[in-house]
This record gives C-alpha cells, structure tokens and sequence, in this order.
C-alpha cells in the first residue's frame, strides 16, 4: 500500500518531471493547492532548499546525465531548461565545481 504524497513530495516530483519548463512558484503552489508563501517555507523546511535551488540543481543532474553520453553543451542547456549556455555553466560549477566542458572532457 503506498503511502499519500504531501503537498512537498507532490511539488519535488513535478520539478522532477517538469525541470525543462519554466516552472514559477505560482503554479507550482497552485498545482498542490498551497500558497506560494506556504509552499516556499514547507518546501525549504522539508527539503534544504527553496524550490528554485532544487529545480537547478535537478537540471544540473540531467545535464550531467547528457553531457557524460556526449551531448554537444548547446543542446545540454536547451533540453534541461536552462535560459543560455552560460547560464547552464553558471550553476554548473557551483554544483558540481567543474565547467560543463571540464566535465565532458575525457580524461587524460
């Protein structure tokens, strides 16, 4: 028997599976019936991070993913929801501590 989804775990999972959308604290409040207010100090309690910081940091894992099989990084920031390139890199490397083109790199 599963166990019913808080309004945190319902948010998580639609950043998870909606990360290359412009997802606003509007509508993602909206979608599991909270106020935005509510919904950022639920989310920040629950998880560590205000939703903004947890869907950058969910585009930077996928972008991860694509990058290791080959992905050219235009294309990288495009499919993960990231506004430009070096926006991509900007979180990037505050994440992981590597430029996406140092982490693509083979090694030698």
């Amino acid at each position: 028997m599963s166990r019913p989804q808080g309004p945190v775990q319902q948010a998580r999972r639609y950043l998870d599976e909606h990360y290359a959308e412009g997802v606003r604290l509007n509508a993602l409040a909206a979608h599991v019936a909270l106020s935005p207010y509510h919904l950022l100090r639920a989310f920040h309690a629950e998880v560590g991070l205000p939703p903004h910081a947890y869907l950058a940091s969910v585009r930077v894992r996928q972008a991860e993913r694509l990058i290791a099989a080959g992905h050219p990084l235009a294309e990288v920031a495009a499919e993960t929801g990231f506004s430009s390139q070096s926006h991509l890199t900007h979180h990037f490397k505050r994440l992981i501590g590597v430029t996406p083109g140092q982490y693509g790199r083979p090694a030698a």
